[in-house]
C-alpha cells in the first residue's frame, strides 16, 4: 500500500459526504428554511399551518425510515444493478429535477428525489436495494400535494355523504326527541336512570 494513499473506507466516507452535500444543495427548496423567516416561525408553519401536505415532516419521517433500514441496506453486497435500469432511474431523476428547477415547480422535487434515491441504490447495491428503499421512497408520495381536480371530486363526494347522513339522522324519531329534550334541558327518552 502506498504510504500517501487514502484508505478506501475513508475515501468512501468522503465520497458519501460529498454526495450528501450535493443532494442537500439540489433539494435545498425542500430542506432549508425560507430566507428571512425565523426558526420558530418556520417550525410553526411546518407543523401547525393547515395545508395539503407538510413536506418537511414527511421528509424527516422518510429519512427516519431510511435510517431504520440502514443495516439491511448496508448489509447488501456492493454490486451494481442493471446498467440500463440504473441509467434510466438516474437520468429520469435528473430530468425531473432540472425541469422542477427550470419551471420553479417545487412539487416536482419529490418525484425527482424518489427516482434519484432508487437510482443511487440500484447503482450501488443493485436491484436488491429496492426492498429496503421501498418504504422510505414510497412514503415520499405523501409529501406531494393532491391535484386540485381530484381534491374537488373527493371533497364534493364527502360533502354529499355528510349531508345525506345528517338528513337521515335528523329525520329519525330519536334525534327529534333528543333535540326536544336538549332544548327543554331534560333527559332524552332513551337515557335510563340507573
Amino acid at each position: 500500500m502506498d504510504p500517501g494513499a487514502i484508505p478506501t473506507h475513508v475515501s468512501t466516507k468522503i465520497l458519501s459526504l460529498i454526495a450528501l452535500a450535493l443532494g442537500l444543495f439540489a433539494f435545498r427548496d425542500l430542506v432549508l428554511l425560507k430566507p428571512g423567516a425565523g426558526l420558530s416561525n418556520e417550525l410553526q408553519g411546518w407543523l401547525l399551518t393547515p395545508s395539503d401536505t407538510s413536506p418537511s415532516v414527511i421528509l424527516a419521517l422518510a429519512g427516519w425510515f431510511l435510517y431504520r433500514r440502514r443495516a439491511a441496506l448496508f448489509g447488501l453486497p456492493r454490486r451494481g444493478g442493471p446498467a440500463l435500469l440504473s441509467a434510466a432511474l438516474l437520468a429520469g431523476g435528473l430530468l425531473v429535477l432540472s425541469w422542477a428547477t427550470y419551471a420553479s415547480a417545487p412539487d416536482l422535487l419529490i418525484p425527482a428525489l424518489m427516482l434519484l434515491v432508487l437510482g443511487v441504490g440500484c447503482v450501488t447495491w443493485g436491484t436488491a436495494s429496492f426492498r429496503p428503499l421501498a418504504l422510505p421512497v414510497g412514503f415520499l408520495i405523501f409529501a406531494m400535494p393532491i391535484p386540485p381536480p381530484l381534491l374537488n371530486v373527493v371533497v364534493f363526494r364527502l360533502q354529499i355523504w355528510t349531508a345525506d347522513l345528517s338528513g337521515r339522522l335528523f329525520r329519525s324519531d330519536e334525534a327529534v326527541a333528543g333535540m326536544k329534550a336538549f332544548l327543554k334541558r331534560e333527559k332524552p327518552p332513551w337515557a335510563e336512570e340507573s
